[in-house]
């Protein structure tokens, strides 16, 4: 599991439609989200209870104003996952910053790269992706092994 309080994922977390399909980046992981509404600092049973409820079978969870969540089969999955609802949360925070009409795409467009999504999202991609992070972290933190 990863949980960032991310400025663009906590704008999205607060926002009553929470992330909108506006870009193929979205669809991404759009239909895998779940939600999860803001009680406090979940450091109780009760609400890790309702945190696992409101995740079920969901690869990713948007905690209403607090900010995203995701798993994964390996932490490579989980990450990668992160990372690309990261970017539709910048994505749809600059879209709206337009202060015009945004466009979403059709839900059975939506559908169809959704399920697409399952197979880059829950496939080889995060272990392509997870080296090169680390490489990146090691060559900008080099005691980032110690």
């Amino acid at each position: 599991m990863l949980h960032v309080h991310s400025i663009d994922g906590v704008a999205i977390s607060a926002q009553a439609k929470g992330l909108l399909p506006l870009s193929q980046i979205a669809l991404l992981v759009c239909n895998d989200l779940g939600y999860h509404d803001y009680a406090g600092l979940g450091d109780d049973s009760a609400e890790q209870g309702r945190l696992v409820d409101d995740l079920g079978a969901h690869g990713a969870m948007l905690l209403r104003n607090h900010g995203p969540l995701t798993v994964g089969k390996t932490v490579a999955d989980a990450y990668l996952r992160l990372h690309t609802l990261e970017n539709a949360c910048r994505i749809q925070v600059r879209a709206l910053a337009g202060n015009s009409e945004v466009t979403e795409v059709a839900a059975d467009i939506s559908a169809t790269v959704a399920a697409q999504a399952l197979d880059i999202l829950d496939g080889p991609a995060g272990e392509t992706a997870w080296p090169a992070l680390l490489e990146r972290v090691r060559s900008e933190h080099p005691d980032f092994s110690d």
